[in-house]
């Protein structure tokens, strides 16, 4: 084991990070009951679209913080079968000003606010807009 490996590991226990179980391009996965749990994301894309499903099962869950400081991207599509999303997924991501969410899905955006509508919790606001104000609906 080189020294690299040995390093990673160390940090690895430390901090608690596990890998994910299941890679698919550039996403980490775990399975759910109801499908996929993205756990990570490790692309630069400067529009994403989230698949549907990823290598053959929906994608229910996108978890805290999954795209944390993608410094690129502009836009993001999030479909309808996201079912959850954890706090803040898009937390550092300075430049992120649109997120189109699928027809049928559970959230909804808000001037820049991704809200949560069965229960009307904001889950994130995108940094990347300049208002120094929010009304919660």
């Amino acid at each position: 084991m080189g020294l690299f490996s040995k390093l990673f590991d160390f940090i690895s226990k430390r901090s608690g990070y596990t890998p994910p179980t299941h890679t698919c391009g550039d996403f980490g996965y775990e399975l759910a009951e109801d499908g996929a749990v993205l756990t990570e994301y490790n692309g630069h894309a400067l529009e994403l679209e989230i698949p549907a499903q990823i290598d053959g099962h929906p994608v229910a869950e996108i978890t805290d913080g999954l795209f944390y400081f993608c410094d690129d991207m502009r836009m993001l599509k999030i479909p309808a079968c996201v079912s959850r999303i954890g706090l803040n997924p898009f937390d550092g991501c300075e430049v992120l000003t649109r997120i189109d969410i699928a027809e049928g899905s559970p959230f909804t955006m808000d001037g820049g606010a991704l809200i949560d509508t069965r229960t009307q919790h904001i889950i994130s606001y995108l940094s990347a807009l300049t208002e120094s104000e929010y009304r919660v609906p």
